[in-house]
């Protein structure tokens, strides 16, 4: 059994599939639900762009058009959702979907 603590609210699931209490009550996120909510945040910050197939292992930049000031954005509305900050000096560990979706949950670990 694994417990993952998120903003102050403990939460387990059995099976070793990792889960964290997400900042809004009662919800539990997993990476499925992550990497949902990290599409419907790209979609918002690249609204011209069909993020519908989006592999999760290619970097997002290769996928869709994403300047600069875009991918800034994304950084942000991951901060607001999952209340984890990304330092610039971690921008390199979330090139890809999974590759977010997995620092997500490291850090959802750690704070």
């Amino acid at each position: 059994m694994l417990t993952i603590k998120f903003t102050g609210e403990y939460t387990s699931k059995m099976k070793n599939e990792e889960t964290f209490q997400s900042k809004e009550p009662g919800i539990l996120r997993d990476h499925a639900d992550i990497q949902d909510k990290l599409l419907e945040l790209l979609k918002e910050t690249c609204p011209d762009e069909d993020c519908s197939n989006i592999n999760p292992d290619v970097r997002l930049r290769d996928q869709v058009k994403m300047e600069s000031m875009d991918f800034l954005d994304l950084v942000m509305m991951i901060r607001e959702e999952f209340g984890i900050r990304v330092p610039e000096e971690d921008y390199l560990k979330i090139l890809s979907l999974r590759d977010c979706t997995n620092y997500i949950m490291e850090q959802s670990k750690i704070n």
